[in-house]
């Protein structure tokens, strides 16, 4: 490849780098294990990792008998981080899921 493809290379693949980082949370907590979210945005579009890493890109709704329960940022980590983290060792979970649903039913 000549070095004007290399470079048109290069920007898209920083262009996806952005685009990726725009949709983490952007704080670089390391709780992802990278140092940076820069640094996860780069793994993810190499295809090493996805964006589930992210522990502040996730939507958590609690529903209680029919009831939508309000929760705040710091509870909706933590409820898919635990989760997320239990589940992951299962058999036929894929890491990059789009959505998990838990019901737990009392009799």
């Amino acid at each position: 490849m000549n070095k004007i493809g290399q470079e048109g290379e290069k920007k898209l693949e920083n262009k996806k780098i952005q685009q990726v980082l725009k949709t983490l949370g952007n704080k670089d907590c390391k709780q992802c294990g990278y140092e940076t979210c820069l640094d996860l945005a780069q793994e993810i579009v190499k295809g090493n990792e996805f964006r589930a890493k992210c522990v502040y890109i996730n939507k958590v709704t609690v529903v209680v008998d029919g009831k939508e329960i309000e929760n705040k940022e710091f509870v909706q980590n933590f409820i898919a981080g635990t989760i997320i983290g239990m589940t992951s060792t299962l058999k036929n979970i894929p890491a990059n899921f789009k959505r998990m649903e838990i019901k737990i039913e009392r009799t």
